[in-house]
C-alpha cells in the first residue's frame, strides 16, 4: 500500500472521529427558551368577545414583536414582547395605573389566566383577559 493511500485512510478516519466526537457534545434539545404566547382579548358584559390577538414571545435573542391591537370601541392595547417578557399597555381606559401589565416568560410557561375589568374614557365597561396559552379560556378549567 502506498504512503498516499495510507494517509488518505488516516485522514478519513480522523475526520470520522472528529465528527463523532463533536456529536457527543451536542444536546438533542434546542436548549433555548420554550415557545410561549400571550392572548389578549376584550369581552363586553354579555361575555361576547369584541377583539383580541395572540402574540408569541420571540425565541431568538434580540427578537422583538410590537403590535397595536384593537380590543373594543375606544379600547386598544400596545404589546411589546421580547424573549423573556411581554409588556401590555391598555389605551383608552380611565385608570392608567391599572392599564399596564408586565409578565415574565416564566409566568406564561404554565397556564395563565387573568382578567381586568376596565372602563373606557367614554364610560363603556369591558373585561380584558390575559391568557397563556392563547386558548386557555377555551379549555375546560379544573375547579
Amino acid at each position: 500500500m502506498s504512503t498516499r493511500t495510507r494517509l488518505h485512510g488516516l485522514a478519513r478516519c480522523a475526520l470520522a472521529l472528529a465528527t463523532y466526537g463533536s456529536l457527543f457534545g451536542c444536546s438533542p434539545s434546542p436548549g433555548g427558551p420554550e415557545y410561549t404566547e400571550l392572548g389578549v382579548r376584550a369581552e363586553d358584559a354579555s361575555r361576547v368577545v369584541l377583539g383580541g390577538a395572540c402574540i408569541p414571545l420571540p425565541v431568538l435573542p434580540g427578537g422583538t414583536i410590537e403590535r397595536d391591537v384593537t380590543l373594543a370601541p375606544g379600547l386598544s392595547a400596545h404589546v411589546l414582547a421580547v424573549r423573556d417578557s411581554v409588556d401590555v399597555t391598555l389605551r383608552g381606559v380611565e385608570d392608567q395605573a391599572a392599564a399596564h401589565r408586565a409578565l415574565s416568560q416564566t409566568t406564561l410557561y404554565d397556564t395563565f389566566v387573568e382578567n381586568l375589568p376596565v372602563t373606557t374614557d367614554t364610560g363603556a365597561h369591558y373585561t380584558v383577559w390575559f391568557t397563556s396559552p392563547c386558548n386557555a379560556l377555551d379549555e375546560p378549567q379544573n375547579n
